[in-house]
C-alpha cells in the first residue's frame, strides 16, 4: 500500500450517506443523500447505474461474494444487484431510520439495527426471522 490514489469516481454531487464494495472490488455502490443509488465498476472507475428512489436509503452493506447489496431506509430494506440496478427483493419495516446493516456470511440473512429494534431477515423471502425491541 502506497497511500496512491487509486481513482475519484463520479457520478453525483450530493454527499454519501453510505458505502459498499464488493469481494475483490468488482463494483463500487454510494448511497447519495438525494435518494439515489449509484454503482461504478471497480476497475475502471465508470459509472454503471444510477437509481433515484422517493425514499432516503441511509445504510448499505454488500453481500458476500454476490454482486447483491442491501440498501435500507426508514420505511424498509430492498435488496438490489449490482449488475442490473433492479429491485431483487424488498420489505417494509417501520422500526425507524437504520443504524446499522449487516448481511451474514452465507448471504441468508439480513440484519438491522434501527432507532427501535434489532431484527434478522430472511434475504430470499424478506420474512421476519427475529426481533428484539429497544
Amino acid at each position: 500500500a502506497t497511500g496512491e490514489s487509486l481513482g475519484v469516481l463520479v457520478g453525483s454531487s450530493a454527499w454519501a450517506s453510505g458505502l459498499g464494495i464488493t469481494r475483490g472490488a468488482e463494483r463500487v455502490m454510494c448511497i447519495s443523500s438525494n435518494f439515489t443509488v449509484l454503482v461504478w465498476d471497480g476497475t475502471s472507475g465508470r459509472l454503471l447505474w444510477l437509481v433515484s428512489y422517493t425514499s432516503r436509503f441511509l445504510r448499505l452493506a454488500p453481500f458476500p461474494g454476490s454482486d447483491r447489496f442491501v440498501a435500507t431506509s426508514a420505511s424498509g430494506a430492498a435488496i438490489v444487484s449490482a449488475s442490473s440496478g433492479k429491485t431483487l427483493q424488498a420489505w417494509a419495516d417501520d422500526a425507524g431510520a437504520p443504524i446499522h446493516v449487516a448481511v451474514s456470511p452465507s448471504g441468508a440473512a439480513v440484519t438491522i439495527c434501527s432507532e427501535r429494534r434489532l431484527a434478522s431477515w430472511d434475504a430470499a423471502t424478506g420474512r421476519l426471522l427475529k426481533a428484539t425491541e429497544f
